[in-house]
């Protein structure tokens, strides 16, 4: 069976259950709840255990977390992004992926969603055991009164309220038999109105940095939250901003910038009037200079298809797919377009992929099993072993020399994760109740040495970058790490 384009019939909402414990499943919604659910989202479930899942939150299966909208919200969470990346894309044919980012992301944040759950109502279809929540709720439906499109992070968002709308998003695509264009079809209106360039607003922070960077205006953030719940910002010496907000020192610091972005306007600075500088240009190597105009280098379509097993209806696509931006300055001659919808595409291929084959997994468990297969070195190692690096065209002489062995390993599953030695060192010491401690001393001499229980345990350097360095000195410490557990319980 192909996990990929066939659907298991028994097990999308499978439960793991602790051994020799016996679980009540919760109980099933009103008949009549769910079908003003079906009537709001406009589709009719052929499993209706499905919505039924999407609107149980954990706190209302304590014995059971697979029986929430945990999973399903994983896989709505991914399905959503790669819809938005595939409408961004074609529909801002000129954008680069800096500019598609952001604007992506303003469509499918907590907020964002959040306000998609309270217009539709929603929430009052949620199943849970949070006493808190609805006046959570009550106070963020408040809120955005103020800021009818989006706050940029001056509210605080109750998350369960955007989990809901991705779990149904993931209820959907299951039920769907995972047919991408029958989520966009539900969705499109219920997720209204979409964030487009023109509407499109930056982050506070980083509007704030973006216009301090090139006015040269230092920017310093005093946090004082601790205290009293503030945080400050200074321009230059002068206290140009503050924010308060108890609850999440975020949106105390969203609120400080957003003051001193008003007090720079008031001064008459702000992005329109930053002044435009001069394009840096490279140096000229006298020495080097060839007259001759460069000629693109053909790929061999042909030979690339063959390793691909894939015949391209528009063979233009690969050859900008292998075009580095140092080899071609249009946006649509080279690949980052490609890879920025490529990336999202794949990241919504291993949550399917594992969200039926790993029925019994959380979310949490789920996580790093796809980020292990969709990392950079993972792939880097399968560009490797296909020869694709062969095919790229660029102009980066050092780039072949950082093009190293390694074949691609088969891929990644549950029994072959291996953890990041960083996490599993402080794992280890927390349950152990050891002191971990990393002394940086890259900068004088490109080495991390790890101490535990003021012992020295672990030690590495490497010069090109320094978390390579902390993970060689973590790795070094989990293999030393043992002895020190027995020398510790031989003196208890």
């Amino acid at each position: 069976m192909d996990i990929l384009t066939k659907l298991p019939e028994t097990e999308t909402t499978a439960a793991a259950t602790t051994p020799g414990r016996s679980y009540q499943p919760p109980p099933a919604m009103d008949s009549e709840k769910v079908d003003e659910l079906e009537e709001i989202i406009g589709y009719k479930f052929n499993d209706r255990n499905l919505i039924e899942q999407a609107m149980t939150h954990p706190s209302f299966v304590r014995g059971n977390r697979n029986s929430s909208y945990d999973r399903l919200e994983y896989l709505g969470d991914s399905i959503i992004s790669v819809l938005f990346t595939k409408l961004h894309y074609f529909e801002y044919s000129n954008f680069s992926s800096g500019h598609l980012t952001p604007l992506r992301a303003s469509n499918i944040d907590s907020e964002k969603l959040a306000r998609v759950a309270i217009k539709h109502h929603l929430h009052t279809y949620l199943r849970h055991n949070k006493p808190l929540l609805e006046d959570q709720i009550k106070k963020f439906s408040s809120d955005i009164l103020e800021y009818p499109l989006h706050s940029t992070g001056l509210i605080e968002v109750p998350k369960v309220l955007a989990d809901i709308v991705e779990s149904t998003i993931g209820a959907v695509f299951v039920d769907s038999n995972c047919c991408f264009e029958t989520v966009w079809t539900v969705f499109k209106d219920i997720l209204e109105p979409i964030i487009d360039a023109k509407t499109l607003k930056r982050h506070p922070m980083t509007e704030l940095c973006e216009i301090c960077q090139k006015n040269s205006l230092k920017v310093k953030m005093v946090d004082s939250w601790a205290q009293n719940s503030s945080i400050h910002v200074y321009v230059g010496d002068k206290l140009l901003g503050t924010g308060t907000y108890p609850l999440k020192k975020e949106v105390a610091q969203n609120r400080a910038a957003k003051s001193a972005l008003n007090n720079l306007a008031d001064m008459g600075i702000t992005m329109t009037t930053v002044p435009e500088r001069k394009p840096v240009t490279t140096p000229v190597d006298v020495n080097n200079i060839n007259d001759e105009p460069r000629t693109s280098t053909p790929i061999e379509v042909e030979k690339l298809e063959e390793t691909l097993g894939y015949k391209f209806n528009n063979q233009s696509l690969i050859e900008q797919a292998l075009t580095h931006s140092s080899y071609a300055d249009d946006i649509n001659s080279h690949y980052d377009r490609l890879e920025y919808i490529g990336d999202s595409v794949l990241t919504a291929l291993f949550t399917k992929l594992h969200y039926f084959l790993y029925p019994q997994l959380s979310s949490g468990r789920l996580t790093p099993l796809r980020a292990s297969n969709i990392d950079t070195e993972k792939l880097a190692r399968a560009a490797v072993r296909h020869g694709l690096h062969t095919y790229l065209r660029h102009d980066k002489p050092l780039l072949q020399d950082q093009v190293l062995k390694t074949l691609l390993q088969p891929f990644i599953s549950i029994e072959t994760l291996k953890r990041h030695p960083v996490t599993e060192l402080y794992e280890m010491c927390q349950k152990n109740h050891l002191k971990l401690k990393f002394v940086d001393l890259w900068v004088e001499t490109y080495t991390i040495n790890v101490y535990i229980d003021d012992q020295l345990v672990g030690t590495a350097s490497y010069a090109p970058k320094k978390e390579i360095a902390q993970n060689r000195a973590a790795k070094c410490a989990l293999q030393n790490i043992n002895t020190l557990i027995d020398i510790k319980s031989s003196q208890i």
